[in-house]
């Protein structure tokens, strides 16, 4: 049974005033039950750790990232996910010194981590012990992992991933990380509910099984929600409205939403354009599209 799966995906995308064409691949990881979205641009080299896939670097010109499946000492088997991620790097990476922060991090598919930034040790004088350069490195994300396994007699605490920057190179790499970390689900979970902040991405959907998307919305100013592409071969909208806002002044806004029905395997994608029905969609100044595979 083949263990890792990448294959390349094709997006068509919509930009103010012109049309680009995307392009994402999608790493599964069937022995620790991961998979992530990265782009296109980015190089894949599985991790394996005798027989097991436990993970894959993606590397372009301006550094690597990587996303692997974590073993850790026997001792710390017992300690909770959340005890453990204030320690991981300290205990699995030479010469990380110590947790500089860390803050709650949830995927797209509600996966909660944890984002983290590590002390690092440098330079060490050898001879004296005395530590005469520190950097600060990160962020590392830490997810848990699906189920309790070993890589050979040591516990699997986190699924690990983490950004190595050319020089000059950090910002770009770390939004590219973060990107890649927000896609990070287990192999069994599936969207059921989009909403604005995930406009242009990528997600796995289950078919026959209904999501809803739902986008902000003011009637009042007379810009509405209306679908622009949709293929009816594989999408079939069950159920639309509005729902009003819980404040109560004049002019507050609320929520137009979407019920729909994957109707097959495959993918497609989804287009929604805001503007007002007189003026058409050529004037429509706002947008949200999501690409699907449906599984």
């Amino acid at each position: 049974m083949k263990r890792i799966i990448i294959f390349i995906i094709f997006l068509s995308s919509f930009f103010a005033g012109c049309g680009e064409r995307e392009r994402q691949k999608v790493y599964k990881n069937a022995d620790f039950g991961f998979s992530i979205t990265y782009p296109v641009e980015y190089q894949a080299k599985e991790l394996k750790w005798v027989k097991e896939s436990t993970g894959v670097i993606l590397q372009k010109k301006e550094g690597s990232i990587t996303i692997q499946a974590m073993a850790a000492g026997t001792n710390y088997e017992n300690m909770p996910f959340k005890e453990y991620a204030r320690i991981a790097a300290a205990a699995e990476i030479q010469n990380f010194n110590q947790l500089i922060s860390i803050e709650s991090f949830t995927s797209d598919y509600d996966i909660k981590g944890y984002r983290t930034y590590w002390e690092v040790v440098e330079h060490e004088d050898t001879d004296t012990g005395e530590i005469n350069a520190l950097t600060t490195v990160g962020p590392i994300y830490y997810f848990p992992p699906l189920r309790k396994q070993k890589l050979g007699s040591q516990p699997v605490k986190t699924i690990m991933l983490s950004c190595n920057p050319a020089p000059a190179q950090g910002c770009a790499l770390q939004k590219d990380a973060e990107e890649i970390a927000r896609s990070f689900r287990y192999l069994n979970s599936l969207k059921s509910y989009f909403k604005k902040g995930q406009h242009g991405k990528l997600f796995f959907v289950k078919k026959n099984k209904p999501f809803r998307i739902k986008l902000p919305s003011n009637p009042t100013t007379g810009y509405n929600w209306f679908i622009a592409d949709m293929d009816e071969n594989y999408f079939k909208v069950h159920e639309s409205g509005y729902e009003p806002p819980s404040a109560k002044w004049l002019g507050a806004g609320g929520k137009s939403y979407w019920e729909i029905i994957p109707l097959k395997e495959g993918l497609s994608s989804i287009r929604l354009l805001y503007y007002r029905s007189w003026e058409g969609k050529s004037k429509a100044v706002d947008e949200f599209k999501i690409s699907v595979i449906i599984i």
